[in-house]
């Protein structure tokens, strides 16, 4: 039996033998989310890269269509997720650097992304760099307040906290 089957009126697409980019980036995403952290952040990792090396850029760039659109941006969601819950992965690894290179893009072309900033910042602090992560979160607040008039969520606000009574030590 063939992928592709001629059968009156037309063709049949054997669906259940074909193996697409996006099967194997929910296969790999699914993985990745059932590698509990701290213990599987090893597991997560390694499944999240995989996944994400499956991507070329933005989902359907040069499509025209309205629909097309709308299902384009849902990928780029699940895509912009997965990066998030990498780093979340990566900070338990002590991976900081690579959680900045990351997140830095993502909070640059999507500055409403909170859980990208609170990633970002929680790497600079864990760096030792105490300046650039309340640079970032300065700058957040000021998008945030200007863009929406709204400031922060709590998992920042808690994360800023404890950067800054580790400061005033």
């Amino acid at each position: 039996m063939t992928l592709l089957q001629t059968r009156p009126p037309g063709y049949l697409l054997c669906a259940h033998r074909t193996s697409t980019d996006l099967a194997r980036f929910d296969e790999l995403t699914r993985r990745g989310a059932a590698a509990r952290l701290p213990n599987g952040a090893g597991l997560r990792v390694a499944a999240l890269t995989a996944a994400l090396r499956l991507w070329r850029g933005d989902a359907c760039l040069d499509a025209r269509s309205a629909g097309v659109a709308v299902e384009a941006a849902a990928l780029d969601e699940r895509r912009w997720r997965a990066m998030e819950d990498l780093a979340e992965a990566q900070l338990v690894l002590g991976e900081h650097n690579a959680v900045i290179d990351a997140m830095e893009p993502l909070v640059r072309q999507w500055s409403y992304r909170e859980r990208a900033w609170e990633h970002l910042i929680e790497a600079h602090m864990r760096r030792g760099d105490i300046a650039s992560a309340l640079a970032a979160y300065d700058e957040l607040c000021h998008i945030l307040a200007a863009g929406l008039g709204v400031v922060p969520g709590w998992r920042i606000d808690r994360l800023v906290s404890v950067i800054r009574a580790g400061n005033r030590r």
